[in-house]
């Protein structure tokens, strides 16, 4: 077992807060700020324009090596205590740039002035520090990210290769992954106080979704994207604490849920417009809910529902989740489909048939990716019968419920709905418009919600049923 002493360190993985500074802003119809001026000369409030916050991302390198590119998400940001490395920075603009080293929100070290380009840096003692870039534009606008960074000592010993990455099956969209046999550079497996934390990517979209945690241990975790993957695993040195990833070609098994049911899923291929090779925007997604004792996320991947107004009905299905990470987001795919003929009498408990769905059209399709590489906003992608055309069949029957008590409206009863249909986009756009676009095809969905009759009025207030579900 090694026993190296006193080395300690901590990790960084590229986590970014992004701060915007104005005085009393307002956004203009032209995209820049506005500082409200009180009282100035020729009486009353005055507007003066001011240029949005310089905007900015770096990449990092060792040599002619990339260590980390924040606009892909590709690497660990972390540096060798002692030693020099080339930090680019990258902007929309020509801003003053200076770079400052924090522990505990307080400076380390004196203010680094950088420029656009290549930047030599020499990075601290071994620690844990937040890197604070700022930009200040011709206007005095600024903006600045907050990088979590980690300094590791130079006698690292951990190592990994893509040949340790296990990946199995569990139950519908449930994957156990492991790591096994983590060797040290000198060849030893590591074990005890040395054995190594494991932090994953559950989807190879090249976020981290779960903390560190001993490699030793198999984590079980759901994924709405399956198929071939590219499974990514960072391994923390605990004696020295450098982060180290490793990728390899992993299949997460697509449940292939039948298309008419039982089970609820909603399925679609996603691909980039233009082609990109960005995994989250190119991937099979798949959500479908697994049985109880697999480990079901709360709340439940696949959710439904049901709602009708006027004789028209509206059907909803969606697939999300979202991950442990401070900064995951909720992420799959849905539909809603709408203008469903629905004439059916809810009185007429037991009651069976088909619901028209000869004129239902795409109300909306939405996909949202996990959040962006390195910071907290994700990608969204939405639009209705413009981009998207579907065919859904739709069957029902009526339920009786509790009924009512006197001096109140309604039945209590509930009409069943047993939905399933195809879909396609072409071009779906992203919300807000960053010129990405989608295509959505092999689209394929059933569930079954129900819609009830609520009791309202009188002293017993509501019946309630289910709530519309939201894309």
């Amino acid at each position: 077992m090694k026993t190296n002493q006193g080395r300690k360190i901590a990790y960084g993985v590229g986590v970014i807060a992004i701060f915007m500074f104005s005085a009393c802003s307002n956004k203009s119809t032209g995209g820049s700020d506005t500082v409200k001026l009180t009282g100035a000369a020729g009486g009353g409030d005055q507007l003066l324009a001011v240029s949005p916050a310089p905007t900015f991302d770096i990449e990092l390198y060792d040599g002619g090596a990339m260590v980390y590119k924040q606009s892909t998400g590709v690497g660990v940001l972390q540096m060798q205590t002692g030693k020099s490395y080339n930090l680019v920075v990258n902007s929309n603009a020509s801003p003053s740039l200076s770079l400052q080293f924090k522990q505990n929100q307080l400076p380390v070290g004196a203010l680094i002035p950088l420029h656009l380009g290549g930047n030599l840096v020499t990075a601290p003692n071994t620690g844990s520090y937040t890197m604070a870039i700022t930009a200040v534009g011709d206007t005095g606008s600024v903006g600045q990210q907050d990088y979590s960074i980690g300094v590791y000592c130079a006698d690292a010993v951990i190592s990994v290769n893509p040949g340790q990455i296990a990946v199995s099956n569990v139950d519908k969209n449930m994957y156990r992954y492991s790591a096994p046999g983590i060797e040290t550079k000198d060849g030893g497996v590591m074990s005890g106080g040395d054995e190594p934390d494991c932090s994953w990517d559950f989807n190879g979209d090249g976020i981290r979704d779960k903390d560190f945690a001993p490699c030793s241990t198999p984590v079980n975790a759901y994924s709405n994207h399956v198929g071939l993957r590219n499974i990514n695993v960072f391994v923390r040195d605990k004696v020295c604490l450098m982060v180290n990833k490793a990728t390899a070609a992993k299949t997460l098994v697509d449940p292939n849920p039948a298309p008419t049911g039982p089970d609820s899923f909603i399925r679609g291929d996603i691909a980039a417009v233009p082609a990109s090779v960005d995994p989250r925007l190119n991937l099979q997604h798949v959500s479908m809910n697994p049985a109880a004792g697999a480990g079901v996320p709360d709340p439940m991947p696949v959710q439904c529902s049901y709602s009708r107004s006027n004789g028209k009905g509206s059907f909803t299905v969606r697939g999300q989740i979202k991950y442990a990470m401070g900064t995951s987001q909720m992420h799959g795919l849905g539909i809603t489909m709408s203008n469903i003929i629905d004439n059916v009498d809810v009185n007429s408990v037991g009651a069976t048939g088909n619901l028209d769905t000869s004129v239902a059209v795409v109300n909306k399709v939405a996909f949202n990716t996990d959040e962006n590489p390195d910071s907290a906003s994700k990608l969204r992608f939405e639009g209705g019968a413009s981009f998207c055309t579907a065919s859904m069949t739709a069957l029902y029957e009526v339920i009786a419920g509790v009924p009512c008590a006197g001096g109140q409206t309604g039945t209590g009863n509930k009409i069943d709905v047993r939905g399933y249909g195809t879909f396609q986009c072409v071009n779906l756009p992203s919300n807000p418009s960053s010129g990405l676009k989608i295509n959505v095809t092999n689209g394929s969905f059933f569930c079954e919600p129900r819609f009830v009759d609520s009791c309202i009025g009188g002293s017993g207030g509501s019946g309630g049923g289910i709530p519309p579900i939201t894309l």
